[in-house]
């Protein structure tokens, strides 16, 4: 269910590569390897100081940390990173030349989010699902 997500971005080449990486690790099920990649793409964009702390880029990056802790079982702190990439995607919207993209992003974001709930028997978990579709641009 959940979606992990990245776009590459050829000035961004090595943290673009490692998030690519990461997604690969999750896929083939070593989330600890995973973790541990996305963690140091994450210091990459920082490091570089090419990517504000609320760039688009690392709310994808803690999105796909979401998605690892919920593969690991740990449902706190993958709702802490979904969350956290929520509110920084959507900070981010209005700074993006790539709106669009960035606005898919938070959509998916925001549909894992809902998941997450849904499967900790939130209840607003609904709501945040169906929040997800009025923040997809259709």
């Amino acid at each position: 269910m959940f979606v992990l997500t990245n776009e590459i971005n050829i000035n961004n080449f090595p943290q673009d590569t490692l998030v690519e990486i990461g997604i690969i690790l999750y896929i083939k099920g070593n989330t600890k390897a995973a973790l541990s990649i996305f963690n140091e793409a994450m210091d990459v964009y920082v490091r570089n100081n090419e990517e504000s702390p609320c760039s688009v880029n690392i709310g994808r990056v803690h999105n796909n940390i979401g998605c690892v802790y919920y593969k690991m079982g740990d449902l706190n702190s993958a709702l802490l990173h979904m969350q956290k990439s929520l509110t920084i995607q959507r900070n981010a919207l209005g700074m993006n030349s790539k709106a669009e993209s960035a606005l898919i992003s938070c959509a998916m974001t925001q549909a894992n989010v809902g998941y997450l709930k849904y499967k900790c028997d939130y209840h607003d978990a609904l709501a945040t699902l169906e929040e997800s579709i009025l923040v997809s641009p259709l």
